[in-house]
């Protein structure tokens, strides 16, 4: 499992590297809101969407944590 919520301030080849290496599951937040940056680096990558399992919590799970 590959945690991206530090993924808008690093390189898009940091997250296509990880794909290249085998990583299949991308943990991702809408409160981190680097989806839009997260698809274009999978994208970029060339790796098959469907091999790729993401997931993502929405905005009311920072709510409900004082976020």
């Amino acid at each position: 499992t590959l945690s991206i919520h530090s993924f808008p301030t690093r390189r898009s080849s940091d997250l296509i590297e990880a794909l290249a290496a085998g990583y299949t599951h991308l943990d991702n937040a809408e409160a981190y809101g680097n989806e839009k940056s997260v698809g274009a680096a999978l994208a970029e990558s060339g790796v098959a969407r469907e091999s790729v399992f993401s997931t993502s919590r929405g905005l009311m799970w920072g709510r409900y944590r004082g976020g």
